[in-house]
């Protein structure tokens, strides 16, 4: 099935997201919180796709950062809307 892993991949997130409002947070922060969480999943992807491309050290770390600013990015563009 293509297209299976993308909807895999929102499991965290929602999962994260449903918890904060269960919780109490308003939907902007809700909001808000899964999308770090969802940073920090790709921090976390981005290393592990390093390390499975070889890369070692500074390398290794600048492509997790490199995919964690991505979600900042797009965490800044959310924010813009507000």
């Amino acid at each position: 099935m293509q297209g299976w892993a993308l909807v895999q991949a929102s499991y965290a997130p929602l999962a994260v997201l449903i918890v904060a409002g269960l919780l109490g947070a308003s939907v902007e922060l809700a909001v808000t919180i899964s999308m770090i969480s969802s940073t920090c999943l790709l921090v976390g992807f981005g290393w592990v796709a390093g390390r499975r491309g070889g890369l070692t050290g500074l390398r290794l770390i600048l492509a997790a950062l490199f995919s964690g600013f991505l979600g900042l990015v797009l965490i800044g563009l959310k924010l813009s809307l507000h």
